[in-house]
């Protein structure tokens, strides 16, 4: 009975969710969200200066950014974002949790493939954060990639269903207008989604 229970369990998907559905909920919210991403970058870069580079540890990098962006979203959004299950953080914003993560150059999260991961990826509702699992909200990466200078940049959201991309919604990094989202999905054939750029930067006043 117990395995019948697993394998009941093991069926239940999170609300699945459209880029467009995506995009009208999350609106209100991505000025705030790409201004704490700049002042991230300002702040991993300030700090990580006082490191040089033959004395920074493995994962030093990621750890700075990381608390940077931490510390930046709890400034703007106060208590949407906690830790759970492996400390990692864990953002609750308007029906969605969103997860602050690096992005491999197919947009793909750079996790180890874990169980735990699997299932993150094939939006099962199961308890993959511990008490802060909240069941059926989908589960959306805010990611980021490093380019060959070692700059941050590239806020991107990827959906990711079934271990496969559904679509991506990239963030201009300095121009936070709703028009600046370009929403794609993946071309039959095609591996993965081809994130296009198609931005305007704002006129100084």
């Amino acid at each position: 009975m117990a395995n019948l229970d697993t394998r009941n369990e093991l069926t239940k998907k999170r609300r699945l969710i459209s880029r467009e559905e995506f995009e009208t909920d999350m609106k209100p919210f991505l000025q705030k969200l790409g201004n704490v991403f700049v002042q991230t970058k300002e702040d991993f870069n300030n700090n990580l200066r006082f490191f040089p580079p033959g004395c920074r540890v493995r994962n030093l990098e990621a750890s700075v950014l990381n608390a940077s962006f931490i510390k930046n979203f709890n400034e703007a959004f106060p208590n949407k974002g906690k830790f759970g299950r492996y400390k990692r953080f864990i953002i609750n914003l308007n029906g969605y949790i969103l997860l602050f993560k690096k992005l491999n150059n197919k947009n793909m999260p750079m996790n180890i493939s874990t169980k735990n991961v699997n299932s993150i990826n094939s939006q099962l509702s199961l308890n993959l954060f511990g008490d802060l699992d909240f069941g059926s909200e989908p589960i959306i990466y805010l990611g980021y990639k490093k380019d060959h200078l070692g700059m941050i940049g590239n806020l991107t959201f990827v959906y990711i269903d079934e271990n496969k991309i559904k679509w991506t919604m990239d963030l201009n990094n300095d121009n936070f207008d709703s028009n600046s989202f370009i929403i794609t999905t993946p071309v039959s054939g095609d591996p993965e989604p081809k994130v296009k750029t198609n931005l305007t930067k704002k006129k100084a006043k």
